[in-house]
C-alpha cells in the first residue's frame, strides 16, 4: 500500500503473513517525483529479512481449524449453506494455492476463492424465500448482485479493495456504484462471517 502524505513526501508499507509471524516494512521516500514503490530497498530489505525463512522457523499445521460463530444457530435452516461457503474456501486453496503458501497462513485474499464461497452460500435461497434475519437478508443480496453481475466488485468492497485479483479479470465499479444506490448501499459486516478458517500452530 502506498499513501502519499505530502507532495515531498511517499509512505510505502508491506506486509507479509510469515506462519506465527508478520513480517511488516514500512519504507518513507521524499522528493520523488513518482509514486511507485522503491523496489530496489525492498529487495534489499527481503533479502536480510527472507519471509519464506521467517516461515520456516515455525510452520503453521494445515489440518486447518473451522471455528463457527454462535449467532449461526439463529437460522439452522441456512446455517448448512454458511459452512458449505466455508468449505468450499478450504477445496479452493487446498486446489488452487502451493502448500508452502498455505503454511504461512490460511490464503484468504483470493478474489477467486470468495467467489466460489460465495455463490455456494447463494444456494441457501432454496430453503427460505423470506429473509427473516442476518443470514437470510446476506443469502438475498448476495443473490440479487450474482443476477446483477456485479459479485467479484460486492467482495472486492467488503474487503476494502484488499484482494488478489487475476489479470484477466475485469471489473466494473462504476456500474457497482450505481446498483448499490439503486438497492440502499446494502452492506455485511467484514467481520461477521460466521465462521473463521485458521491454521493452527504445529504441536
Amino acid at each position: 500500500m502506498v499513501q502519499p502524505n505530502n507532495k515531498q513526501e511517499i509512505t510505502q508499507l508491506i506486509l507479509y503473513e510469515c506462519g506465527t509471524w508478520f513480517l511488516k516494512i514500512t519504507i518513507v521516500s521524499k522528493n520523488l517525483n513518482t509514486h511507485d514503490p522503491n523496489e530496489a530497498l525492498e529487495e534489499l530489505f527481503l533479502n536480510k529479512y527472507d519471509p519464506a525463512k521467517l516461515t520456516g522457523l515455525k510452520l503453521l499445521n494445515l489440518e486447518s481449524d473451522f471455528l463457527v460463530a454462535p449467532a449461526l444457530g439463529k437460522d439452522r435452516i441456512r446455517a448448512k449453506y454458511v459452512m458449505s461457503s466455508g468449505l468450499k474456501k478450504l477445496e479452493w486453496a487446498n486446489t488452487h494455492v502451493p502448500e508452502n503458501e498455505r503454511v504461512s497462513g490460511f490464503p484468504d485474499l483470493y478474489l477467486d476463492m470468495h467467489i466460489e464461497a460465495f455463490r455456494e452460500l447463494a444456494k441457501g435461497s432454496a430453503a427460505d424465500s423470506v429473509p427473516t434475519n442476518d443470514i437470510g437478508e446476506l443469502i438475498a443480496y448476495v443473490n440479487l448482485v450474482i443476477k446483477a453481475g456485479y459479485l467479484p466488485e460486492f467482495i472486492m468492497k467488503q474487503y476494502h479493495m484488499v484482494m488478489i485479483v487475476r489479470d484477466d479479470m475485469k471489473l466494473d465499479f462504476e456500474g457497482y456504484e450505481k446498483f448499490t444506490k439503486d438497492q440502499n448501499n446494502f452492506s455485511i459486516e467484514p467481520g461477521k462471517h460466521y465462521y473463521l478458517i485458521r491454521y493452527p500452530e504445529q504441536k
